[in-house]
């Protein structure tokens, strides 16, 4: 074990055989058990710090570089792995596990089992789980009119979450708006029953059902009771013939 005091330089510094640092109680705003100066003032190429392990039969867990933490000085706060990993702790929406100086709050972690989230002021506004893409409810896919750096355009058109069950697109990017458009080469309205229809329907809404008592006629309420199919449309009042 070596504990160091007065800061000394070296040439340099090779090290073969195991050595420890014990800082002892140092008071900790003001003291670092390990640091390394030094000043880049030409154009080479530095290396701040260069690790290198000859690994020739190790143990398929074997960790090049670890930090340790926590109360007991066990929790593994990052580590390398042998080919390359790395691995941090699984962070909290309000203290992610990848975030940033200027925004602490805004970041990547671990949320719940095999799920990762992007956290926004402590909101998940993203997230993967288990194959599924998922988005909070007021967030929205969102398009640029810049053809190669989104970030650089002006938003254009999202797709967002109106309410449970319904999107819209929106046409000035906002996070949640329908008054854009969908060009599509054709539509396909899977049919239902009349009873089934949308009990909550917004006027201009259309549906197709598969038991209509007969073909109905433009703008007639339709009528369940048959095996005629029928494309409606909620006029407000009723669904009706289109």
């Amino acid at each position: 074990m070596v504990a160091g005091t007065a800061a000394s330089a070296v040439s340099a510094l090779n090290i073969t055989q195991t050595i420890g640092i014990n800082a002892g109680n140092a008071t900790l705003a003001t003291a670092s058990p390990f640091g390394i100066q030094w000043t880049w003032n030409d154009v080479n190429c530095a290396t701040g710090v260069k690790w290198v392990v000859t690994d020739t039969s190790s143990a398929a867990a074997s960790l090049p570089f670890q930090i340790l933490g926590g109360a007991a000085g066990t929790t593994n706060l990052f580590s390398i792995s042998k080919v390359g990993t790395a691995r941090f702790g699984d962070g909290t929406s309000s203290n992610p596990t990848i975030g940033f100086f200027s925004q602490t709050n805004l970041g990547l972690y671990k949320w719940g089992t095999d799920a990762v989230a992007i956290s926004n002021n402590g909101n998940v506004n993203w997230f993967a789980s288990a194959g599924n893409m998922g988005l909070g409810q007021t967030s929205a896919i969102i398009w640029s009119n810049a053809a190669n750096n989104a970030i650089s355009g002006t938003w254009t058109a999202s797709i967002g979450q109106i309410s449970a069950g319904l999107l819209g697109i929106g046409a000035s990017g906002t996070s949640v708006g329908f008054g854009g458009r969908l060009k599509l080469t054709s539509t396909i309205v899977a049919a239902t029953t009349v009873a089934a229809l949308n009990a909550s329907p917004t006027v201009g809404e259309i549906s197709t059902v598969n038991d209509a008592l007969a073909v109905t006629a433009k703008g007639a309420t339709v009528t369940a009771g048959g095996s005629a199919v029928a494309v409606l449309v909620w006029n407000g009042a009723n669904w009706v013939g289109i």
